[in-house]
């Protein structure tokens, strides 16, 4: 009998140590910290043609895409810019080159989607607009490449190159 009780005591003893282990191991995962750390923006910076290209705010990395400042890139890639409030939920942005090129994005919470040309994308990362700067985000890779330029992503420096001069001599 005395040798049962032994083992009871020596099982219980095992399972409040696992218990204990199991409980520091969830609260490191969930702790404050750990949780803010995995939300910390990354941001960095863009190049057109060897040229730093000044954003306020900043591009930001998420999913593994470059988000920009719709404004500014746009402009930088001689796009002209057309805004219109589709209904209260949904925004259309478009923007034009001389190419013919017609890039249409339908700003809304549940649209990871673009137009290019008539012709519906899906995108890696939707646009999505800042609420705190009220600026519009879209994806740098998706954009620059509509309008025939080359990306290209250097993850030490965090820097976006956009390279417009190559891709318009090949073609």
């Amino acid at each position: 009998m005395q040798i049962g009780v032994k083992k009871l005591k020596f099982k219980w003893k095992q399972s409040c140590c696992l218990s204990v282990m199991l409980a520091v191991f969830l609260l490191a995962i969930f702790s404050p910290n750990t949780v803010q750390a995995a939300q910390v923006a990354i941001h960095g910076s863009v190049t057109i043609d060897g040229k730093e290209l000044k954003m306020d705010p900043k591009p930001i990395v998420i999913n593994g895409s470059v988000m920009v400042p719709f404004r500014q890139l746009f402009t930088a890639l001689g796009l002209t810019i057309d805004w219109v409030k589709t209904d209260e939920k949904t925004q259309t942005v478009t923007g034009k080159n001389d190419a013919d090129t017609v890039i249409q994005y339908q700003v809304s919470a549940s649209k990871w989607t673009a137009t290019l040309n008539g012709k519906e994308i899906e995108l890696t990362q939707g646009p999505f607009i800042d609420p705190e700067t009220s600026t519009l985000y879209v994806n740098l890779r998706f954009i620059s490449e509509s309008v025939g330029a080359a990306v290209s992503w250097n993850n030490i420096h965090k820097i976006a190159s956009i390279d417009t001069v190559k891709n318009s001599n090949s073609n």
